[in-house]
């Protein structure tokens, strides 16, 4: 008598719901286009359950003007930009291509979109997508690869002003070589995430930089990740991408200091002196490491350590900071470590040695502005004084202006031209080419006058 009534209550009892069961497998959510074109950015929505089922489908976007606009569509279907938020109804077992079409009509830059995605009753069975386009008049590639922390801002702050910066959202997919290539200069950070770099980034950081790329690492657990036996992440060849192509040998996971100093003399540390544990307040245990086959430009304070190496082979620069430029406490630190990193990438360098047979270098830096109008200042570095001069010439080989002569200090030297002929008259807009010749050494940079 008594388990009909254990049966009836059971029955009263309301079974939970369960979750709806489907997926969300991005097909091509980051995208490199020409300015004034046009991508549709797909992910697939695959309804596992064997009924059909609604689906809600919210867009938010961060694009970099009113020029630009993002669609949500589905099945190849665009609805206008101003439809944020759509319902679709996705039959019992069908894949439908979902996704995000994204314009970019004008101003180079990157834009990016957030699709959310969760049957309509169970929202908090949400998905996300991160969608991103580029456009490939971008003069630097910055790959965010913070694993969602929000740190970019310490670094397209830290670009000198003029260059446009195209940001790559790493936790959408990894780029390619061929994306790394079309940019040239990148700037890769990592923040805190461990682990960073799989075999897929360091693949493509491989060809890119073999192929003469310009780059800079920033990251806390880079090395450790890599080259720690104790990382789960480790092996010989992971570590090998720390040694052979950022030129730096793993230390310690954690540094014991958070004071930085730069090396006297070098590009980019010279002069240097400053605090980690400020910015984003991320930076409990910087890597320590020693120069692998590269340059020592800043140490730990404790001097047990390197705290960043650069290195460069033909074309090809790498400058590696085994901490993350965002716990830099001064904007101005970051700020003139991410110019002088920029102005080693652009360094036309010529190397020879003297009769003490150490070798000795010049560089010509880029010009900035470039292009430019009225004046323009490139920077002239030297390993000793020398006897030197800088000379404008038109693109026809005439000879227009004497800018700078006599001897030159080692070290850094700011060379200015106004657009003027050694008469003082302005010059008409077009191409010119500022040489340096130091030490039989001749090296040159292209620079365009705008009127």
């Amino acid at each position: 008598m008594k388990r009909p009534a254990i049966l009836f209550l059971a029955m009263l009892v309301p079974s939970a719901a369960l979750a709806v069961n489907y997926t969300l497998v991005p097909a091509d959510p980051v995208k490199i286009l020409p300015i004034d074109n046009q991508h549709e950015l797909d992910v697939y929505l695959t309804n596992l359950e064997a009924f059909d089922q609604d689906f809600w489908l919210i867009k938010s976007q961060e694009l970099p003007s009113e020029l630009w606009q993002a669609s949500i569509c589905v099945n190849g279907l665009c609805y206008a930009p101003f439809f944020d938020t759509i319902q679709v109804t996705i039959r019992a077992g069908d894949k439908d291509t979902i996704g995000v079409w994204i314009s970019a009509y004008t101003d180079e830059g990157s834009g990016e979109a957030l699709l959310r995605v969760f049957p309509v009753g169970d929202e908090a069975n949400e998905k996300q997508q991160v969608f991103a386009a580029i456009t490939d008049g971008c003069d630097i590639l910055l790959v965010d690869d913070d694993g969602g922390q929000a740190l970019q801002s310490y670094y397209t702050s830290a670009v000198p002003g003029g260059l446009v910066v195209g940001r790559w959202p790493r936790i959408a997919e990894g780029p390619a070589a061929a994306d790394l290539s079309t940019f040239g200069r990148v700037i890769w950070f990592t923040g805190s995430t461990s682990p960073s770099l799989d075999a897929g980034d360091r693949s493509a950081l491989g060809t890119f930089l073999t192929g003469g790329g310009k780059l800079l690492m920033s990251g806390q657990n880079i090395a450790y990740s890599l080259c720690d036996p104790g990382s789960p992440e480790y092996s010989a060849g992971a570590c090998s991408f720390v040694t052979d192509y950022l030129h730096a040998s793993y230390g310690a996971n954690n540094s014991g200091s958070t004071s930085v100093v730069g090396i006297a003399g070098d590009p980019i540390g010279d002069g240097l002196s400053f605090s980690i544990n400020g910015g984003a307040g991320n930076q409990n245990s910087p890597d320590g490491v020693t120069p692998n086959g590269g340059a020592e430009a800043m140490e730990y304070q404790t001097g047990t350590y390197s705290a960043a190496v650069h290195s460069f082979s033909g074309a090809r620069r790498v400058v590696y900071l085994a901490f993350g430029l965002e716990g830099i406490t001064s904007e101005a630190t970051r700020d003139a470590i991410v110019g002088r990193t920029f102005d080693y990438f652009d360094a036309t360098v010529g190397v020879e040695s003297g009769e003490d047979g150490v070798p000795r270098r010049a560089e010509l830096s880029e010009n900035r502005p470039n292009p430019f109008n009225p004046s323009t200042t490139l920077v002239v570095r030297l390993d000793k004084a020398s006897e030197a001069s800088v000379d404008v010439f038109d693109a026809s080989g005439r000879h227009v202006r004497a800018v700078a002569g006599g001897l030159l200090p080692a070290g850094e030297t700011e060379i200015a031209w106004d657009g003027t002929d050694d008469s003082g008259r302005p010059v008409r807009s077009g191409v010119y080419f500022v040489r340096l010749d130091a030490d039989g050494r001749s090296l040159t940079r292209k620079v365009s006058l705008v009127r």
